[in-house]
């Protein structure tokens, strides 16, 4: 078997993605992509591990005047190990919040997180200032 500089075996993997996106002008975009990766296990010789999920997300300018934007975002993140000693992982995210565009290019978000768990007393909610800059 080949064994990389670091000692870790070599393991195949394939990725499949799709995506789609359609805009108005500088005031409305939506995007939607799709995403499945196939891997070998590590703890099941031929099995493999899927995982699978997608991307709907909405952003629109508030006024023609501020660089204001709301976003809403719905996500999903679904595991499915080789072994199925345990149940399939399923991460489902709904985002929503406010785009400031800075002067020079960078953002300021602020925005709410609420990650759905398969118990609802176990989703958790997330508020997050984020500043995002390019260089």
């Amino acid at each position: 078997m080949y064994r990389c500089s670091g000692g870790a075996p070599r393991r195949e993997y394939q990725l499949a993605d799709g995506d789609f996106t359609a805009k108005y002008e500088d005031l409305l975009r939506f995007y939607f992509e799709y995403a499945i990766r196939r891997e070998e296990s590590l703890t099941v010789p031929g099995g493999r591990n899927i995982a699978y999920g997608y991307v709907a997300e909405g952003e629109l300018r508030l006024s023609r005047c501020l660089p204001l934007d709301l976003l809403v975002r719905y996500d999903t993140l679904e595991h499915r190990p080789a072994f199925f000693v345990f149940p399939d992982n399923l991460i489902e995210r709904l985002t929503w919040g406010i785009n400031w565009t800075l002067a020079g290019g960078s953002l300021l978000m602020l925005n709410h997180e609420h990650w759905y768990d398969a118990s609802p007393a176990d989703d958790i909610d997330v508020v997050a200032v984020r500043w995002a800059a390019a260089f």
